[in-house]
């Protein structure tokens, strides 16, 4: 499907207030924060980057703001996928390699296996979500040259 390059305006706007949101309800939680403080290298770059998207509003029109998110995003999903993602569930306490160290609470254990589960899934739209921005700065360096 070809988009024209207003339509592609309206898209990454929607995709970029899915990204605050997203970040707002997942990201910028006390649990995670948490868990970030054993993950190596720069937890200040995780740091900007949730400060970034605590904007209401990112505008499309700001090209240096949209590729500084662009790097963000990509080292962030890079990090969780690297360090946080394969101990996910030692570090939220649900994993069946530790039964002694379970949380024992059905509630935060219900709520633990929510976030355990949905992980993979955010990391992914976010991936996405930057490779839409990446398209979107490339189409139009390509508009203005034309």
């Amino acid at each position: 499907m070809e988009y024209n390059y207003c339509e592609k305006q309206t898209d990454i706007s929607l995709l970029l207030q899915e990204l605050i949101q997203l970040f707002k309800h997942y990201f910028q939680q006390n649990w995670f924060f948490l868990l970030l403080e054993d993950i190596p290298g720069n937890r200040q770059e995780m740091y900007e980057l949730t400060g970034f998207l605590s904007f209401k509003e990112i505008s499309i029109h700001d090209k240096q703001k949209l590729q500084d998110i662009i790097t963000f995003l990509d080292h962030f999903v890079s990090t969780l996928q690297q360090f946080l993602a394969p101990v996910l569930r030692e570090k939220l306490r649900i994993s069946g390699l530790s039964p002694d160290n379970q949380v024992k609470d059905r509630n935060e254990r219900i709520r633990n296996g929510f976030i355990a589960a949905v992980f993979p899934d955010n990391l992914e739209r976010i991936s996405y979500i930057s490779d839409e921005l990446k398209l979107y700065l490339q189409q139009d360096l390509e508009k203005k040259l034309n």
